[in-house]
């Protein structure tokens, strides 16, 4: 993690003070909401706090997780230190450039047994003032785990892993609507959620690119995939209760029902926090609800994947399991929760790394939140004694992972990020994943299902939810569509489209918006949709569809407009290959052209006390044409 950096971008250097363990046993009160059970021999598993400066982070405080090519290295270790064997897991992943089998392992430790009270003199030696501070943690015993791993490490026999534990993020219902409009819920429009659609501030264009599939004939006429674009998805979390929004939800790791028992960063309480992020990625269209997620209509099965206590064995025994399975392997997962790892103990998430980097070769993406905590998650430290050198403060996992798509929130209807997001200042390339925040979509007012603990609320109810939290699985659910449409995308071709063809201030900012200079790309439905349409069926050219989208049709199905008075109508036109919109536009009134008109939006008026037949007819770059009419009725 060390960064070649300019002096001044890191600001004054603080005076290099030397590497300092102290425990402090009233560090934090664990609550039952951070306990975590013993294992299948009734073994006591202790949780402890590692605190640094205003950063506190949770971890096992006497487990360490060990990895290897070479299984009788682990076995060395293992003997060497007594410890007990609790899970081992072998997965193949990319170790030096080279792919290859990996063994992991996680031991239970007496770390005060065999622990070197002097490890973190030596790290000052041979990197002055690097990790320079005061390193608090909640008990002699879990400082002995530090420093015996840390010791395990310099060694260089085996990469070594502390098994950190994280927590969901917050994720905050800022508006709610359960209760409010139940009545009305049903008849919202997702395609004029401007959190979806492409005319909103930030244009993310979800349902521009539900179009374009629909023209292509990836989305049939019910607006869902057919058989060969559908997709497996994935949402890791906790908290899933057995009415998601969301087609053939799938639990693995505990049973429907069961409320996160895990508090949410900040110390809110999110009992269904699962269930929320797996309905902004892929709630289900046209079924009576106001909710809707971008992967909606190509999900043909969401696996959800209950992770309790998040720690990073369950990450990593999760990710092994998944290569051993065909069947029911989501590509694309989405992930709401994190932990802060400081850069005096990054080495230790390496295990959680090379596990993550197995995921390529088994065509999984990996999407994860920023955070909530409205920092720099690529913030400096320079040592005065190292005048060319600074390096990170801290790792933010999962969101900083190898090939992990890390996701940023907007406020509503905007190009400005969330204040409470995560943001990063480090460099970044177009279409490249630097291990900062790679990409920032909608992350206020997200419309999601209504929770069971509501008591009387109808199944049609929402609420409004905000955060880096429903951020990240709009992200998935759009890196979704890209995968439903060339399912032969690797991940890292999913990304390379998602974020090269992202919005930009450069490119793409709003008349009169102002830049956020924190934030590089913000999320793009319809541009990667469509380049990956146009390479999947590039022998094909698709003819046009046009639809005239307003006025609505009423009651009686007839719209009914007030003679001589302005009347606007709007043509959706789509192309595959000219985009949305696209097209030379014709219109007629009664069959007789109008020369007058042009444009997808038109002002017409009506004098007649009648019906009046409005006709559009788009034109696409080939000479294909396709059209639509529409009868209104006009009274005085």
């Amino acid at each position: 993690m060390k960064l070649k950096v300019p002096i001044a971008k890191s600001g004054k250097r603080e005076r290099d003070v030397g590497i300092r363990i102290r425990a402090i046993p009233q560090l934090q009160k664990l609550t039952a909401k951070h306990r975590i059970a013993p294992d299948r021999s009734g073994s006591e598993r202790r949780l402890a706090v590692l605190r640094k400066d205003r950063t506190s982070t949770l971890f096992v405080e006497n487990e360490l997780i060990l990895v290897s090519p070479e299984i009788e290295v682990l076995e060395a270790i293992g003997q060497g230190l007594d410890a007990r064997i609790v899970a081992t897991h072998d997965i193949t992943s990319i170790l030096d450039g080279e792919k290859r089998s990996l063994y992991l392992r996680l031991i239970r430790i007496e770390a005060s047994k065999y622990e070197n009270p002097k490890i973190f003199h030596d790290i000052e030696r041979m990197a002055p003032g690097a990790y320079a501070g005061i390193y608090e943690v909640s008990s002699p015993e879990a400082g002995a785990t530090l420093r015996l791993a840390t010791a395990l490490h310099l060694g260089g026999r085996a990469s070594i892993g502390i098994n950190w534990v994280g927590q969901p993020f917050s994720l905050e219902n800022e508006i709610l609507i359960e209760g409010v409009l139940p009545s009305n819920a049903g008849f919202v429009n997702p395609f004029l959620l401007n959190y979806l659609n492409g005319t909103g501030a930030a244009a993310v264009g979800v349902t521009d690119a539900w179009h374009l599939m629909k023209a292509a004939g990836v989305l049939d006429g019910n607006n869902f995939a057919t058989p060969p674009h559908q997709i497996v998805a994935g949402v890791a979390d906790t908290g899933f209760w057995s009415g998601v929004d969301v087609t053939n939800p799938t639990l693995n790791g505990g049973p429907f029902d069961i409320p996160a028992s895990a508090a949410c960063t900040g110390g809110f309480e999110c009992e269904w926090h699962g269930s929320n992020t797996a309905e902004a990625m892929a709630a289900r269209l046209g079924n009576g609800k106001a909710v809707a997620g971008p992967a909606g209509p190509v999900v043909s099965q969401m696996i959800l994947q209950n992770f309790e206590g998040y720690e990073t064995w369950s990450l990593i025994g999760w990710i092994a399991g998944l290569g051993k399975t065909v069947v029911e392997r989501p590509r694309v997962v989405s992930m709401s929760f994190g932990y802060s790892v400081p850069a005096l103990f990054e080495w230790s998430t390496t295990p959680l790394d090379v596990a993550a980097l197995s995921l390529e070769s088994l065509g999984v993406l990996l999407v994860a939140s920023s955070g909530n905590n409205g920092e720099d998650i690529d913030a400096t430290y320079c040592p005065e004694s190292s005048l060319a050198s600074c390096y990170e403060t801290e790792r933010k996992l999962p969101c900083e992972l190898t090939g992990v798509v890390c996701v940023g929130a907007l406020r509503s209807n905007s190009t400005q990020r969330l204040a409470q997001s995560n943001f990063g200042t480090g460099t970044f390339g177009q279409g490249k994943d630097n291990d900062t925040v790679d990409i920032y979509a909608p992350g206020s007012g997200i419309f999601v299902g209504a929770d069971p603990q509501f008591p009387g609320v109808p199944n049609d109810s929402v609420q409004s939810a905000s955060g880096t939290s429903i951020a990240a699985p709009l992200a998935a659910g759009v890196a979704a569509l890209i995968t439903a449409v060339e399912p032969t995308l690797t991940p890292s071709q999913v990304t390379d489209l998602l974020l090269s063809l992202a919005s930009t201030n450069e490119n793409n900012l709003p008349e009169a918006a102002v830049p956020d200079n924190t934030v590089n790309r913000w999320l793009n439905a319809s541009r990667p949709v469509q380049q990956a349409l146009i390479n999947s069926f590039s022998d094909t050219d698709f003819s046009p569809i046009v639809r005239i989208v307003d006025p609505m049709p009423g009651v009686f199905g007839t719209p009914v407009v007030d003679m001589g008075s302005p009347v606007t109508v709007t043509a959706r036109a789509v192309d595959v290959e000219g985009g949305v919109p696209c097209c030379s536009i014709e219109w007629t009134i009664d069959g007789s052209v109008q020369t007058a008109l042009s444009g997808p939006t038109v002002e017409l008026t009506f004098d007649e006390d009648r019906n009046y037949t409005i006709g559009v007819t788009v034109t696409d770059q080939s000479g294909q044409i396709a059209s639509d009419t529409l009868t209104v009725r006009a009274r005085p």
